[in-house]
């Protein structure tokens, strides 16, 4: 059900439009949107306050929304409080041109509708803006994961995703004032590290060849890495991957080895896949 106010408007080259749409949903479809956004790989029921101005071409969306995403199990809820402006229609479906996200809660099974490589449970946390196509926007502002464990991490900086393509495409150049092994361990059960990471992380490419320069710290010691990684689980590589490392601590690293604080530069090159023998170099100064 949706009671508000809306006043259409129309022109021969801009199409439909509305002016001053103010809405309150209550259980409404996320199928409204449809025509909008074809690709929309959700469904479920919006409510809260929508307001609307503007043509397809460039329309003013600001809300207080709440969704509840009827193709994830248990339905988790995801809330929007949003301004700014979408441009609807094109090839590329939506396009966020300066859109602030003034708070915004995502579930991030949700998210995995959307970008498949998302292996995190929890919720994202989310202030800033958006810009570009909605498959290829870019995030400038604060983010933080909350695990389901309650750990969290969170950084301030810009990120992009390229969900276009069949593997995600990632640019990021954010700080983190921490970044929590025990909230990625619970997509990736796997990890060893114990503790958390604080610095500067910059990527660019796609998860199967993927930048990185990052200058981090924290209880297994200071790292600095430059060079390409693979992270695709579970599947890791390096490709000239220089690490320079002091007082690294081994039990922090590994959970085994014990107290240490090691100096020094390694520098990788390989694979570890866990459905073959890993293969690659590793060269050591310590």
């Amino acid at each position: 059900r949706a009671v508000g106010r809306v006043v259409a408007i129309g022109g021969a080259k801009r199409g439909l439009g509305v002016r001053g749409l103010d809405l309150m949903l209550t259980q409404t479809p996320l199928a409204v949107m449809r025509p909008y956004l074809d690709t929309l790989p959700f469904a479920g029921m919006l409510e809260g306050r929508l307001r609307l101005d503007g043509f397809l071409d460039a329309m003013r969306v600001a809300g207080d929304l709440r969704l509840a995403d009827a193709l994830v199990p248990g339905q988790p809820i995801s809330t929007f409080r949003t301004d700014g402006v979408i441009h609807f229609g094109g090839d590329e479906g939506a396009v966020f041109d300066g859109f602030q996200l003034l708070d915004a809660s995502v579930a991030l099974g949700t998210v995995r509708r959307v970008v498949p490589a998302m292996l995190l449970p929890g919720q994202l946390h989310l202030v800033g803006r958006l810009n570009g196509p909605w498959q290829n926007a870019r995030f400038d502002g604060l983010a933080e994961h909350m695990a389901p464990n309650q750990a969290m991490s969170r950084l301030l900086g810009a990120v992009r995703l390229d969900t276009r393509r069949e593997v995600l495409g990632v640019e990021m150049d954010a700080t983190f004032d921490r970044l929590s092994f025990d909230a990625l361990r619970s997509g990736y059960p796997s990890l060893t590290p114990h503790g958390g990471l604080t610095g500067r992380i910059v990527t660019r490419g796609s998860l199967e060849s993927l930048w990185l320069d990052a200058d981090v710290t924290g209880d297994l010691g200071t790292i600095r890495a430059l060079g390409t990684i693979t992270a695709m689980d579970p599947r890791w590589a390096a490709d000239s991957l220089d690490l320079t490392f002091s007082r690294v601590d081994l039990d922090a690293l590994l959970g085994k080895g014990g107290s240490t604080a090691l100096n020094g530069r390694m520098r990788l090159h390989g694979a570890i896949d866990s459905l073959v023998p890993p293969d690659g170099s590793v060269v050591m100064d310590l």
